[in-house]
């Protein structure tokens, strides 16, 4: 009885490290490509730069910045205008 009550000692087999390192880098390259791949996929529904432009939808939230530039422009110059008309009512203009 006092034979299958034994604790035997558990022993490291040194021939497999290499094999087990080997087998790890295979499956992290395998794991890289495979989420490489999907990140790709997904990133082509999602993202269009390039040529791809013209396919676009116009969405609502579309902006059309020629327009925003020519109403900041009207904007400056109405306010370079108040400005003048400002100083030259003030006399802020010292004539020497």
């Amino acid at each position: 009885m006092d034979n299958k009550n034994e604790i035997k000692e558990a022993t490291i087999i040194e021939g497999d490290d290499k094999r087990s390192f080997k087998v790890e880098i295979i499956l992290t390259l395998i794991l890289g490509v495979l989420l490489g791949f999907t990140i790709k996929t997904e990133a082509l529904k999602r993202v269009t730069i390039g040529f791809n432009d013209y396919q676009l939808k116009n969405s609502v939230g579309a902006f059309n910045i020629s327009e925003a530039e020519r109403k900041l422009i009207e904007e400056a110059e109405q306010n370079a205008q108040q400005e003048g008309d400002e100083q030259i009512n003030s006399g802020a203009n010292c004539s020497i």
